[in-house]
């Protein structure tokens, strides 16, 4: 089974995490806890709204990337993981545009 953390390794400024549904944020969410992720106040992936896309990185922090960040994940400003790819065991599970 494919780990979040190895993730955090692909882009040292943190990775973009994208999910096309609630449900898969959701699940991410869930998985994320279980690794020991939180956001940076401490606060448990799962007791968090849902978005569709999260930054994360290597010390297992979670965090909502807001306006800028989503500009800087259309504009392919760091590594984008399709999560439902990365999930599903697909050699290619980068985000494409």
């Amino acid at each position: 089974m494919r780990k979040l953390m190895d993730l955090t390794k692909l882009d040292e400024k943190g990775t973009f995490v994208y999910f096309r549904t609630p449900d898969l944020c959701k699940r991410f969410m869930r998985a994320a806890e279980s690794e020991g992720f939180t956001f940076g106040d401490g606060v448990l992936p799962t007791q968090r709204d849902t978005t569709d896309v999260f930054a994360i990185h290597e010390d297992k922090t979670i965090a909502y990337v807001g306006s800028i960040g989503h500009m800087a994940f259309q504009a392919n400003a760091r590594v984008r993981v399709d999560y439902d790819k990365y999930i599903s065991g697909e050699e290619d599970y980068l985000f494409k545009s």
